[in-house]
């Protein structure tokens, strides 16, 4: 799971699923799920995503987060959207679509 479209502090130094340096993300999936199989991390500004021939993948964190296509799925926090890349253009184009995070695209709900 790779979320987009949320801040990873709501202050400086107070981190909500930090990202890549922290993996709280990761815990917080592999609880609500019950199981260590999940994973789940933020895109971020300072993160990038990877569409590679076979597999997604995401610089600068510390767990592996390289997934096969078919069981990625993008989660947009904006638009509560899911989709699932099958292939290398599916993933570039369904990256593409997502704005990168900055705090002028958090909707305030």
């Amino acid at each position: 799971m790779l979320t987009f479209g949320r801040s990873c502090y709501t202050a400086p130094s107070v981190p909500i699923f930090g990202g890549g340096g922290n993996n709280d993300m990761l815990g917080a999936v592999r609880l609500l799920w019950g199981t260590s199989t999940v994973r789940g991390f933020p895109v971020l500004a300072e993160i990038h995503l990877e569409c590679t021939p076979t597999t997604v993948w995401l610089t600068g964190t510390k767990a592996g987060s390289t997934t096969r296509y078919g069981r990625a799925q993008f989660v947009d926090l904006r638009r509560d959207l899911v989709v699932v890349p099958r292939d290398q253009a599916a993933c570039r184009r369904d990256a593409t679509a997502q704005l990168p995070y900055a705090p002028v695209n958090e909707r305030n709900d």
